[in-house]
């Protein structure tokens, strides 16, 4: 995984630079993916059911959400 976000950091920075684009590039400073996000490889077809309804469901929680201020 941290090859791959590695490989699209890549890119998007060549992009910026082949099209001369006045925008930051993407490092450690200023980041393109989701900070403390962990990566996980689904195992089974009941981990996946529950991270499938975690997802569709967890929106609903979302105004009692104390992070949501």
């Amino acid at each position: 995984m941290a090859g791959f976000k590695s490989a699209v950091n890549t890119k998007i920075d060549d992009y910026i630079d082949d099209n001369n684009l006045d925008i930051p590039k993407y490092n450690r400073n200023n980041p393109f993916f989701q900070r403390d996000y962990h990566d996980r490889i689904i195992r089974n077809e009941a981990e996946f059911q529950r991270i499938k309804y975690y997802i569709i469901n967890n929106p609903k929680n979302w105004n009692g959400d104390r992070l949501n201020q």
